[in-house]
């Protein structure tokens, strides 16, 4: 049996003397829990749900996407930075339908630099998610990130 404790999974073992020993699940790969185990996920809304994994349709759909996590507190960060994420592609998409992977001829971006300044349009091969074909695209897609709250 699993338990959660201050934000971290751990199996109870039971002891030949009686005592019940927590032992730390440590997970090789993205999270796929054991049959009947509760896991966490981000719903469509952006908010955090729990299921007991039964091995279904809906379980290894989330699995696939990377969105099982073993704790609530994971999944609470999780969905915070899927929001993020989500808002920079589609950004990308509404200034560039054509919007995706570096390309020599889609080199383009908008980052925000170590120091946290909002870089409004780069050339380069950097490693953000999606990348436009312009420096005008990037400079649309900047004016959108900025409406939406980002710095």
């Amino acid at each position: 049996m699993q338990t959660e404790l201050n934000g971290k999974q751990y199996t109870l073992n039971e002891n030949a003397d009686g005592t019940i020993t927590l032992v730390p699940v440590v997970q090789d790969g993205l999270c796929k829990p054991r049959q009947n185990n509760r896991y966490w996920y981000v719903a469509g809304d952006g908010k955090t749900e729990s299921q007991f994994w039964s091995n279904d349709a809906f379980d290894e759909g989330r699995h696939k996407a990377g969105n099982c996590f073993l704790t609530e507190a994971t999944a609470k960060r999780a969905a915070e930075l899927m929001r993020r994420s989500n808002i920079f592609i589609s950004a990308a998409l509404m200034a560039d339908p054509d919007a995706g992977e570096w390309a020599e001829d889609r080199r383009w971006s908008v980052y925000q630099s170590v120091s946290g300044k909002f870089c409004t349009a780069a050339l380069n091969a950097g490693k953000e998610s999606v990348h436009v074909h312009t420096q005008a695209q990037a400079e649309h897609m900047a004016r959108i990130l900025k409406s939406e709250g980002w710095k």
